[in-house]
């Protein structure tokens, strides 16, 4: 019975132990599977994995990151991280062991220039994390990832983004975006050009605070009609920050949002200075036209004044006895005279005519147009007043021309004053009359001759075209050249003519003509 007891307890020992090694074998055959299966991650991923210790000593890589390194892994244990950085990348290196030792079990982020063993410089983003051991940091483990492409591609965008700034900001043209309702929400450097405005002085206006008003109701208009899809091309003027005008071209298109316009973008270009060429060809234009209808004129009537002249020294000949035909006649050779003077300025009109110049008193010719309006002053009962400086020299001119300007600034002067109603009107309108104050005075060897009036003055807008060909402020009557060649005429003389406005009202011109000394005693003087 004893021994039967013995041999059951040794049975039972032997079970259990057989359990416990089939349960060692079972554990151990999880864990090789465990482990093949930790080798085909480490060892076939297709993430570059890699082991180093705190000096930066290589302890394990997996065949990716052999292959990004490009050598072996018989070389692996030989071979320190460091020795794949630059000089440059080693402190960045540093700094991040300092950081995954220290700075507990989370992962780090850095990315570095690499070398390989060919040569060839790679950059690769790292993710780092500590391997503990008795609770210490022994190791480091990552992951690298070949980053080349990507940081060529982004550097290739920095410089295309760096050249797109450099031209957006010294382009003289301004680029702009609005919102549907056009308030700017970009504006380009050249807005300090344009409006004299810096982008975040631009940025949150309208548009359309900058326009003149009856600009911004054109371009309304046309905004409000342009088709969806359809750039809108327009010129219109601004106020700048000095409240200066520009002429400025604006091309924009619409920006959509799920198919809806939210906005425009385009370019604002300064068209100030192609405006103001364009003001001054197309009276250029007229004027060479007109200069050709008058020249077509003037020869048909030079030759009926040839004929009558004529006609007139025939008579005076035959009639020599009859005194009072005689001063008749004269009166007739005058009048004809004037006539062909004025087919003689039609004929210049795009230049003034050239004539001899002989010494001229300023005085005597002033006299003398004041006196051949003598009529014409009565009537519109504008009075004048003359102060005329003693003892003027005389100068070298063409005392007909001078004349001529005189006349035209007398006139003008009147028909200021009287409302354009002078001698003459058709109806002969009585006006209020006025004063017209006529000077001369001698100022550093130059002869300044001023006109000044009673009249309303010169407007603003009318300073800037003043001389112009083809301008008139307000004239019913007259073709607007009158101002131009007497412009023409005084720096033919090489003298300056200009306008302004009377402190207490009134407009003032007035005409400097220099002073040249005069060759010889024994020319005839007007």
């Amino acid at each position: 019975m004893g021994t039967n007891k013995k041999d059951h307890t040794h049975d039972s020992e032997i079970r259990r132990l057989k359990a416990y090694i089939a349960e060692l074998e079972a554990l151990n055959s999880g864990f090789q599977e465990s482990q093949h299966r930790y080798e085909c991650l480490f060892d076939r991923s297709l993430e570059c994995i890699y082991v180093h210790d705190l000096k930066g000593n290589f302890m394990d890589a997996n065949q990716a990151a052999l292959d990004l390194i490009g050598i072996t892994k018989a070389e692996i244990a030989s071979l320190n991280i460091q020795s794949l950085l630059g000089q440059d990348q080693l402190a960045l290196a540093a700094a991040l062991w300092e950081e995954i030792i220290h700075g507990g079990p989370g992962i780090h982020t850095a990315e570095f220039k690499l070398a390989r063993r060919d040569g060839e410089c790679l950059f690769i983003e790292t993710r780092s994390a500590p391997l503990y051991k008795d609770g210490r940091a022994y190791a480091v483990l990552g992951v690298a990832k070949d980053v080349t492409k990507r940081k060529a591609f982004e550097e290739a965008l920095q410089e295309s983004e760096e050249k797109y700034r450099s031209l957006i900001e010294n382009i003289n043209d301004m680029i702009f975006r609005v919102d549907d309702q056009g308030v700017f929400t970009y504006a380009s450097p050249a807005s300090l050009r344009l409006f004299g405005l810096t982008p975040p002085e631009i940025i949150g206006r309208s548009l359309f605070d900058f326009m003149l008003p009856q600009d911004s109701r054109t371009f309304k208009d046309r905004q409000n009609g342009r088709k969806p899809e359809a750039s809108l091309i327009e010129e219109f003027r601004i106020l700048d920050k000095h409240r200066g005008v520009r002429w400025v071209r604006s091309s924009s298109r619409p920006i959509k949002n799920g198919g809806q316009t939210c906005g425009y973008q385009g370019v604002i270009t300064d068209i100030t200075q192609k405006k103001l060429l364009e003001q001054r060809l197309i009276p250029a234009e007229r004027l060479a036209s007109a200069g050709q209808l008058a020249a077509s004129i003037a020869h048909e009537i030079n030759s009926p004044l040839q004929a009558i002249t004529i006609t007139l020294a025939t008579l005076s000949k035959s009639l020599a006895s009859d005194k009072g035909l005689q001063e008749n006649l004269e009166l007739l050779r005058d009048a004809f005279i004037s006539i062909r003077e004025t087919v003689k300025n039609l004929l210049d009109l795009n230049r003034p005519g050239v004539e001899d110049k002989k010494p001229c008193s300023i005085n005597t010719l002033i006299e003398k147009t004041v006196s051949l309006l003598g009529s014409q002053l009565k009537q519109t009962r504008v009075k004048v007043n003359l102060r005329l400086a003693q003892d003027l020299p005389h100068i070298m001119a063409s005392g007909q021309q001078l004349g001529q300007v005189f006349l035209n600034l007398i006139n003008n002067a009147i028909d200021a004053m009287a409302g354009e109603h002078s001698a003459r009107d058709e109806y002969h309108h009585q006006s209020s009359g006025g004063t017209l104050t006529i000077s001369t005075d001698l100022i550093d060897g130059t002869i300044v001759t001023s006109f000044s009036d009673t009249g309303p003055g010169i407007t603003a807008e009318a300073f800037e075209h003043l001389f112009d060909p083809f301008f008139t402020q307000g004239k019913k009557t007259g073709m607007g050249i009158g101002l131009y060649l007497c412009r023409s005429i005084i720096e033919a003389h090489k003298g300056t003519i200009c306008a302004q406005n009377a402190p207490k009202g009134g407009a003032v011109f007035m005409v400097h003509l220099p002073v040249e000394p005069i060759q010889g005693e024994n020319h005839a003087r007007f």
